[in-house]
């Protein structure tokens, strides 16, 4: 299995008398090589000596070396025997290491530790366990880099099957988990953006049933560039404002840093509807739309109701 299987193997043949003392029987087995079921016969061996007292025989096996790049891994046969019958398990020991990325601003909000659950399975089409009783070793941890370490795991199960290991974070609070490349992990600082709508309108003015308020984000510190933030589907990312929420919401889970470069994102938001009135932007054009706060202390959202002043002049 895996290139570790030798093409020969190496028995020897043992007689004896009522339990006295052993005889080597110089012959060679006969085999036949199925998979992974060998089979050997000794064959015309005498039933009893010349005196017609019965052998008994015994197979003794000479421990394989695993061939290949196993050996030198140090995986091992380890062998068991019932009667004539072998059984060579391949054996041996491997590690599972990773990186832990932070992309943050290191404000208080990364955690000390990292939770993680090593899982297994045996061959691909294995099924799934939890790998308990071991706790990774980190380092690093006092740099954006964090490595962990599992040591002497099982590189095979009962079966001589090769385990397949994984790992699973549990994400920590205000991260989300942005990369996973086998065992290196990378976690993005997340943040959120808080709106609110305003009413300058007359009393007794009916108000729509509900605004859209659209999310933008740029790299640009000065707000400039800035572009619509799409979800999974490729549409922008968008809340409704109602009078049943206060006229108020919060866009959550934002990244805060751009995963793959690191830079900061500057987030900005823009009415785009209004119900109530026909096209895209609904009745927008019934209001003027003043926009107010900022990202850290949220966006506020005006709209007036714009109002028409007549008089006269008169010459004397």
């Amino acid at each position: 299995a895996y290139g570790t299987r030798p093409d020969d193997l190496e028995l020897t043949l043992y007689r004896s008398i009522n339990g006295g003392d052993e005889e080597e029987v110089l012959i060679s087995p006969e085999w036949a090589k199925a998979g992974d079921r060998w089979t050997y016969r000794y064959i015309d061996l005498p039933l009893t000596d010349d005196e017609g007292n019965i052998y008994t025989y015994r197979v003794e096996e000479t421990e394989p070396e695993p061939e290949g790049g196993a050996g030198e891994a140090g995986d091992t046969y380890e062998m068991s025997q019932d009667g004539y019958d072998l059984t060579n398990r391949l054996t041996g020991t491997t590690e599972v290491t990773g990186t832990k990325t932070w992309i943050d601003d290191e404000d208080g909000t990364r955690p000390d530790e990292l939770r993680l659950t090593l899982t297994r399975k045996a061959g691909e089409n294995g099924e799934k366990e939890t790998v308990t009783g071991v706790t990774p070793i980190w380092s690093g941890t006092d740099s954006d880099n964090w490595t962990y370490r599992y040591e002497d795991l099982p590189k095979y199960d009962e079966n001589g099957v090769k385990y397949i290991y994984s790992v699973e974070e549990a994400v920590p609070d205000g991260y989300g988990l942005t990369d996973q490349s086998g065992y290196d992990l990378t976690n993005t600082q997340l943040t959120s953006v808080d709106v609110q709508k305003i009413w300058g309108i007359n009393d007794g003015e009916k108000l729509p049933e509900y605004v859209t308020i659209g999310l933008y984000r740029t790299e640009n510190a000065g707000g400039t560039d800035r572009e619509p933030v799409a979800d999974e589907g490729g549409n922008q990312v968008t809340i409704d404002l109602r009078d049943e929420s206060g006229w108020q919401g919060t866009f959550d889970d934002l990244l805060k840093y751009n995963p793959q470069t690191g830079a900061r994102y500057y987030y900005g938001i823009a009415e785009i509807y209004v119900s109530g009135g026909e096209g895209q932007t609904g009745s927008m054009g019934d209001y003027i739309v003043r926009y107010g706060g900022t990202e850290e202390d949220g966006f506020v959202v005006t709209n007036i109701t714009p109002i028409a002043i007549s008089g006269t002049k008169t010459w004397l």
